[in-house]
């Protein structure tokens, strides 16, 4: 009764490793939330910089928007995304690596394609907006397509990429209701939520 338990295990895994994408790392998770706690914290310091602490929270300074700023919220962006893919590809990279197993085969290209198709549709959406100078949307609707992104890309993955999207998306929803806390969201979305989310990745199968 016993080997047939294991047997049926065994099974069970081996279904699992060719349906879903299992080198992903939880290190990708903390990476990607400390690079944006520090790009938060230059954002931060900047708006201090040019509007002073007494000024709204927001990209405005006196009902008008600051030019100055909103180019060195999107340099800052680039460089963010940039810094967040590059750390998140060498720590799966090293996972895969580690179990002996393929970083790009079918079930990833799956999940990128699932993932992709979201961040490009938000990512249009957001150039639309800074082309047509809509700024105070930005922020919420890049968890919002972000939180899509994960959902429909968790299919392939870990369940845990569905709860983390899930907490991304309601934060992005939450933020356009409530104003003036963009940065604060944005901050507690892909930083904190990213860091302790990472952290229950690496616990839970990283160490295995």
């Amino acid at each position: 009764m016993t080997s047939h338990l294991n047997d049926l295990q065994e099974i069970r895994k081996m279904m699992e490793k060719s349906s879903r994408f299992l080198s992903l790392s939880g290190l990708s998770g903390v990476s990607a939330g400390v690079v944006a706690l520090v790009a938060a914290a230059l954002a931060y310091f900047k708006r201090e910089e040019l509007m002073g602490s007494l000024v709204g929270k927001g990209f405005t300074y006196a009902g008008k928007v600051v030019p100055a700023y909103v180019d060195f919220l999107i340099k800052l962006a680039v460089i963010t995304l940039i810094l967040a893919i590059v750390s998140g590809i060498f720590f799966t990279w090293r996972k895969a690596k580690k179990s002996i197993s393929s970083l790009w085969n079918p079930v990833s290209k799956k999940l990128v394609l699932n993932m992709a198709i979201p961040l490009l549709s938000g990512g249009a959406v957001i150039l639309a907006l800074l082309a047509n100078h809509v700024y105070f949307l930005i922020p919420e609707l890049t968890l919002i397509f972000y939180g899509l992104a994960l959902i429909s890309a968790s299919q392939y993955t870990y369940r845990d990429v569905f709860y983390l999207g899930l907490c991304e998306l309601i934060l992005g929803v939450l933020g356009l209701g409530i104003n003036g806390y963009s940065l604060l969201l944005w901050t507690m979305g892909f930083g904190l939520l990213h860091i302790l989310y990472g952290i229950i990745m690496h616990l839970k199968y990283d160490r295995k």
